[in-house]
């Protein structure tokens, strides 16, 4: 049930890219041309996002650690 919500976030994401492309909006300049709190913000969001996902995703088990039992 996760990895379902998770892979349809994820083809979510997908499908608005695609709709930025073809209606040709930039994302980059619209982040860069919005305020310094809303960059940082948006930065801040996108990290945390990165970490928790790609960390602590649906199949993180913290026995896998390659060196866990060197």
């Amino acid at each position: 049930s996760k990895n379902f919500w998770l892979m349809i976030f994820g083809i979510g994401i997908l499908i608005f890219a695609d709709f930025c492309k073809y209606k040709k909006i930039r994302l980059r300049e619209f982040i860069v041309s919005q305020d310094y709190w809303f960059r940082w913000l948006f930065i801040a969001i996108s990290i945390c996002s990165i970490l928790v996902f790609g960390v602590w995703g649906t199949n993180y088990e913290a026995n896998g650690f390659l060196y866990f039992q060197f």
